[in-house]
């Protein structure tokens, strides 16, 4: 328990002095490879994730006779690596437990249950967003079977669930999947609220969970109330430094931010990102989720110098980390494009866009809603720049593709289509004007 932590590090460390002597003797000694072991676990739950995963790789390369042991390390490690965004490294341990346990133990036993849920935790974050969702719905409907639907296992599944839903919901942009994600995240902070407390550290996830939500929906002001009660629950249990708590911290900021609270979002993302990158390394995906945070209130403060480099350095520390063709970085990339244009720099922004543009043609279905909004604002960076051709390609894509997801009746679609309309009169308008009205 968190109460006791401190106790455990001096503990800890006292065990570990020990294992220094014993292991001159016999390095292979499983006691001292078991206390080891707990350490590493201790050390991840502390957040230490740096600590923990140089134990966990030490005691793999010292091996193991007993099996069993042996992936409980394997995914002790893939854990911390999650932890890390060490994603594929994580992915790869996870995949291999499984394949052994699935073997050993059946589809449905819980520790297969368990590492296939885990497992579908990385493929949200590699936005693997379909497989995971159908691995997790396994993963649900079989602990409904087998526990019941009440049960507090049975009750993470469909947090996690909710996680990957709403994570989706935002690569898409998509109200439906908002909205179901939110029923499910209800659900689930109902049951550990009633079973564990509402201070209980897994209800402030599920409560933390649902406050994203909302702040995704726009509904920043039911996201803060939230987002309050969850930092205060964390920083007393868990402590200032602890990723969890500047996780809120820097969720806190986003509400702000939404709300126009712009000076108390950029000081609480100034410090997050300072704590972040001491806890967790300037390169971690959670210090540069932070850092595109602060660039997007430099951004609305018109500080647009500040909020490049900001962005810049998101862009290039996420393209590192998780690909090129990964829904964050297109995120950041349409940000950044719109700074551009917004700064005057119009031929960065169209160079941007057009990148933009291909990465999502390569990979999301031609009615999403984010590439509907990026031809809307290469359109219009397209227009700034006097070339209406171009811009009027844009807008007819936009159109089309709304058609084609929505229907020519939604009324986004009739939206787009007026849109079309209105640049069209504009556009005979200017060149009659460049004629001498003629």
């Amino acid at each position: 328990m968190p109460e006791y932590w401190h106790k455990y590090d001096g503990l800890i460390s006292h065990v570990l002095s020990l294992t220094k002597y014993g292991e001159l003797v016999d390095p292979n000694n499983a006691e001292l490879l078991t206390a080891r072991g707990n350490a590493a676990a201790h050390w991840c739950k502390r957040g230490r994730y740096h600590e923990a995963r140089e134990m966990y790789q030490q005691i793999l390369r010292i091996g193991c006779t007993d099996d069993t042991q042996a992936i409980q390390w394997k995914l002790g490690l893939a854990e911390v690596d999650w932890h890390l965004s060490n994603h594929s490294e994580s992915a790869l341990l996870y995949e291999q437990v499984w394949r052994i346990r699935e073997s050993q133990l059946g589809a449905d036993h819980p520790d297969v249950l368990s590492v296939v849920e885990k497992l579908a935790l990385v493929y949200r974050s590699q936005a693997r967003y379909e497989e995971a969702r159908s691995m997790l719905e396994y993963v649900l409907e079989s602990r409904r079977k087998s526990l019941g639907q009440d049960d507090l296992v049975t009750v993470q599944a469909v947090e996690n669930l909710a996680l990957i839903i709403n994570e989706y919901g935002e690569a898409e942009n998509d109200k439906a999947l908002y909205l179901e994600a939110e029923s499910l995240h209800k659900l689930a902070l109902t049951h550990r609220e009633a079973k564990l407390g509402a201070d209980h550290l897994d209800t402030l996830w599920t409560a933390d969970s649902l406050a994203t939500n909302y702040r995704a929906q726009g509904r920043h002001l039911e996201a803060l109330e939230i987002y309050e009660r969850v930092l205060k629950g964390r920083t007393s249990q868990l402590g200032e430094d602890h990723p969890q708590t500047l996780w809120t911290v820097a969720n806190l900021a986003s509400a702000y931010t939404g709300l126009g609270r712009l000076q108390e979002a950029e000081a609480m993302y100034k410090r997050a990102i300072d704590a972040n990158g001491k806890q967790l390394g300037p390169d971690h995906t959670q210090t540069l989720w932070v850092v595109e945070g602060l660039a997007d209130v430099y951004h609305q403060h018109s500080r647009f110098e500040e909020a490049a480099a900001l962005y810049d350095r998101a862009l290039r520390g996420m393209q590192g980390r998780v690909g090129v063709e990964h829904p964050s970085v297109m995120r950041i990339m349409h940000k950044l494009a719109n700074l551009y244009r917004d700064s005057d720099d119009v031929t960065k922004s169209m160079n941007m866009f057009e990148r933009l543009l291909v990465l999502r043609e390569s990979g999301q279905r031609s009615g999403n809603a984010e590439m509907l909004r990026t031809y809307h604002d290469a359109a219009a960076t397209y227009v700034r720049m006097g070339m209406y051709n171009q811009a009027e390609e844009c807008y007819r894509q936009e159109l089309a593709r709304s058609v084609e997801e929505l229907g020519s009746l939604h009324v986004e679609t009739k939206k787009r289509e007026q849109n079309l309309v209105d640049f069209l009169k504009d556009r005979e308008l200017h060149g009659k004007a460049a004629h001498g009205g003629v």
